[in-house]
């Protein structure tokens, strides 16, 4: 946010959210929906690209075995 100038409450106009659920999503005070990533992301003029890795050998073994 700093290094693009923005304060918490243009963070919320550029996503179209209250300035009390910026504070809470900065403060790590709720959960949100990947949804709400991608809006915050893309305010931020970021991408959003999340990624599932398995982690570790093991954790493979027992998803082949599953399937």
């Amino acid at each position: 946010m700093k290094e693009l100038g923005l304060s918490q409450t243009d963070l919320a106009k550029r996503m179209k959210v209250s300035r009390p659920y910026i504070t809470k999503v900065l403060r790590q005070d709720i959960n949100f929906s990947f949804r709400t990533a991608a809006k915050l992301a893309r305010a931020l003029q970021m991408d959003f690209a999340p990624e599932l890795h398995p982690s570790c050998d093991r954790c493979v073994e027992r998803l082949e075995c599953a399937s």
